[in-house]
């Protein structure tokens, strides 16, 4: 391991979030916390991504008083994709969940040089066998509303198909500091979500009192080989890509997926919501893309 490089072994539920806050990927215009993909928050994992100046300003009711306290805003998690295995003659498992028993060999690599984080593990499934996962994640510097998340899978083995979820979640809130949660946690509302066949999902949400607008567009494809099938669904507060891929040992699959983020605090955009559906890579420009 060189200077530039981090490294942590094995899964600790204890150390899991400040792990995460050590390997927090930022570029000046939103950051995004080292939290697992597969994980929604909760006493463990607390995914957060935070742009550059989207505060919010919600009033709270503290021992019959009210309150208003400035908030830099927990923005939709655009990380979450989760996966589960079958095979080719089974019925499907059940959805990934980290735990120390069936992780083995799990590890995450910070690399400071090249600004990216790599996660290696392999999990045993009891319905499908091992399968060896490699996810390696950046918020770009050249482009600052980009971010990536690249996931191989590699059966070890066995023969079957995995699926995958990938989403843009909405649900979220400002939940992380213990003092703070007496405090009015939602700082989102209007949350809207749709698709764009075949590969994009997309979300608009506004911040409840400072009325800034916020659009992720994500796309999420498949590099070594079509995927058995796929389905774009939007829900109230998630929107929703789902893949299934087939699997034979020793033969990775990878997916990727592509996230733009843009909010109305940004210059030149005539239109956010073009913007965002599109996910252009343009940052400097007189209108919209």
């Amino acid at each position: 391991m060189s200077e530039w490089t981090w490294e942590w072994k094995g899964y600790d539920l204890a150390a899991e979030r400040l792990r995460e806050s050590l390997c927090t990927l930022g570029n000046g215009y939103f950051a995004t916390r080292g939290a697992v993909p597969e994980c929604r928050a909760g006493l463990v994992h607390y995914p957060g991504t935070y742009a550059a100046g989207c505060h919010n300003r919600p009033e709270s009711t503290v021992a019959g008083r009210q309150v208003a306290n400035e908030d830099l805003v927990n923005l939709p998690n655009w990380l979450l994709l989760r996966f589960r295995l079958r095979r080719a003659e089974g019925a499907w498992g059940p959805w990934f969940s980290p735990h120390p028993r069936t992780l083995l060999d799990h590890r995450h690599t910070l690399d400071l040089r090249r600004a990216t984080l790599t996660r290696t593990f392999r999990h045993r499934d009891e319905r499908a066998g091992v399968v060896a996962v490699e996810q390696t994640r950046l918020v770009h510097m050249g482009d600052p509303h980009l971010a990536a998340l690249r996931t191989v899978f590699t059966a070890e083995d066995w023969s079957g198909q995995v699926e995958i979820e990938s989403c843009l979640d909405g649900e979220v809130t400002n939940g992380n500091v213990h003092r703070y949660r007496a405090l009015n946690r939602h700082q989102l509302t209007q949350v809207r979500t749709g698709t764009r066949a075949p590969h994009s999902v997309w979300l608009t949400c506004r911040t409840t009192t400072s009325d800034i607008s916020v659009a992720m567009a994500a796309r999420a494809v498949v590099t070594e080989r079509p995927p058995a099938s796929w389905e774009l669904r939007p829900a109230r507060h998630r929107a929703v890509h789902r893949l299934v891929l087939p699997l034979t040992p020793g033969r990775p699959v990878a997916v990727e997926k592509t996230v733009a983020l843009h909010t109305s605090r940004d210059t030149a955009i005539s239109d956010l919501s073009r913007r965002r559906s599109t996910g252009c890579p343009r940052r400097r420009t007189s209108r919209a893309c």
